[in-house]
């Protein structure tokens, strides 16, 4: 979807960001918030994201209700425009539609939730100031407006190591018992006999 298109279906949207996609049983969402076409635009980037910050922070713990865990980021959209002179020094001007993103951002819970929209917003602002230093004579002419796109983030669950049960030591084999033989006692000597030979009659 173009910016062109964007603007002119938000273009009744009052201070609110709008749904203008939902993809993939609604995993994947779109939503704009149009600066262009308010009656009293903001005109400096700093101040434009500072007064949606809150929003946006609404927006994600309203979808970490919802699916648990998430991914987003964030587009700023602006146009600018150059001044030139053609070959007849007719003055003519030159518009350039810029966007400035943000990585994705990964929320697995509100904790912190703020510190990581400041970090997002200040990630644009400095997005928008290398652009600036290397413009070549472009002015800002309007601040578009901002998109935020999350898709739900599985979540792979932790497999806690299981304990390794060592099996009981085996007591090693006892010897034989060997019986012990009773004691053998000693043989007696021959008997002698003492009597006196018998003499022949």
């Amino acid at each position: 979807m173009s910016k062109a298109v964007r603007c002119q279906q938000t273009a009744n949207s009052v201070d609110e960001f709008v749904v203008l996609e939902e993809a993939f049983k609604s995993r994947l969402t779109t939503l704009y918030y149009n600066n262009a076409y308010k009656d009293e635009p903001a005109k400096d980037f700093h101040t434009f994201l500072s007064s949606l910050k809150d929003k946006i922070v609404h927006i994600i713990i309203q979808q970490l209700q919802t699916h648990g865990a998430m991914k987003f980021n964030l587009v700023l959209e602006a146009t600018y425009f150059r001044s030139t002179l053609d070959k007849t020094f007719f003055e003519q001007e030159e518009f350039q539609n810029v966007a400035f993103k943000t990585p994705n951002y990964t929320i697995f819970s509100i904790i912190n939730l703020p510190d990581i929209i400041n970090q997002a917003c200040m990630t644009l602002l400095d997005e928008e100031s290398k652009f600036e230093g290397n413009s070549s004579g472009r002015s800002l002419l309007i601040i578009d407006g901002l998109l935020i796109r999350s898709r739900p983030q599985s979540i792979t669950p932790v497999i806690q190591p299981q304990p390794v049960i060592q099996p009981p030591p085996v007591a090693p084999p006892s010897p034989p018992v060997v019986p012990l033989s009773p004691p053998v006692a000693p043989l007696s000597p021959p008997v002698v006999s003492l009597s006196p030979p018998v003499t022949p009659l």
